[in-house]
């Protein structure tokens, strides 16, 4: 083998090495770059586990209650103030009585008097049977007004005498209480509410009556009625005829105030 057989034979042969190096420097190259970051760069570690803790709190206390305000002083009582004797004061005599009566105890309306008025019972009506049939009823004491006893007190600028008015006299002071006059029953039986009579209701009427020293029948004061019109029926009646007088203890006809009742009861 010449020396240029063998030259040839070494270039063919450098050649055919130097065509499998080549790729497989450039292999084992990108392989290295593909290695190198994976062993470069650190994983970083896992995150530590959450734990959550659940604690209990306690409820907060509730405020105090505030304070109870303060009591108000009570205030004590006033000492009573010292009572004053009344000043006594003179009664003025009595005028002597006459036969005449003096006019210095008359007077027109009877004073007040505390004494609670008697019941004087009047008419009843009844319907026994196809009509109305009325019955008298009984009679008792009544209560008048008694007269102020002493002078007419005097007159600054007194003016013409002006005509002395009946003495009333409280029935307590009587000799003799007034009387109803007689016929009543046929009184009350023409004044008898129409509607009441027809319905046979029951009931009463309270009056407070002045009767005159002449019988007459003064003033009327209704004071209480059970139905509607007996007030009027009653007052009616009453006014319908004189009365017997009040008589007082010196045998006197005098004026007094009474208290009369009507009253209607229906029987079957």
């Amino acid at each position: 083998m010449t020396v240029e057989e063998f030259s040839e034979l070494h270039t063919e042969s450098d050649r055919s090495l130097l065509a499998w190096i080549v790729p497989a420097s450039l292999i084992v190259h990108v392989a290295a770059f593909a290695i190198l970051p994976n062993r470069a760069t650190p994983h970083p570690a896992p995150p530590p586990p959450l734990v959550i803790e659940v604690a209990d709190i306690p409820a907060p206390e509730p405020p105090p209650p505030p304070p109870p305000p303060p009591e108000e002083p009570k205030p004590e009582p006033a000492a009573p103030e010292p009572q004053v004797a009344p000043t006594p004061q003179k009664m003025a005599a009595a005028p002597a009585r006459t036969e005449s009566r003096p006019t210095t105890q008359a007077q027109n309306d009877p004073p007040p008097s505390d004494e609670p008025p008697a019941d004087f019972t009047g008419t009843v009506m009844s319907n026994d049977g196809p009509g109305i049939a009325v019955r008298a009823g009984s009679g008792g004491g009544g209560t008048g007004r008694g007269p102020a006893t002493g002078p007419a007190p005097a007159k600054a600028d007194p003016g013409p005498a002006r005509p002395a008015g009946p003495r009333f006299v409280a029935a307590r002071d009587l000799s003799k209480p007034p009387r109803a006059p007689v016929g009543l029953d046929g009184a009350l039986e023409r004044n008898y509410p129409t509607e009441a009579k027809r319905a046979g209701i029951a009931g009463k009427a309270v009056l407070r009556v002045k009767i005159l020293p002449d019988g007459r029948v003064g003033g009327v004061e209704r004071v209480s009625e059970s139905y509607p019109g007996f007030g009027e029926a009653c007052e009616k009646t009453v006014r319908s005829a004189p009365w017997e007088p009040p008589i007082d203890r010196e045998g006197a006809p005098v004026g007094t105030e009474i208290t009369y009742t009507c009253r209607f009861e229906v029987r079957s």
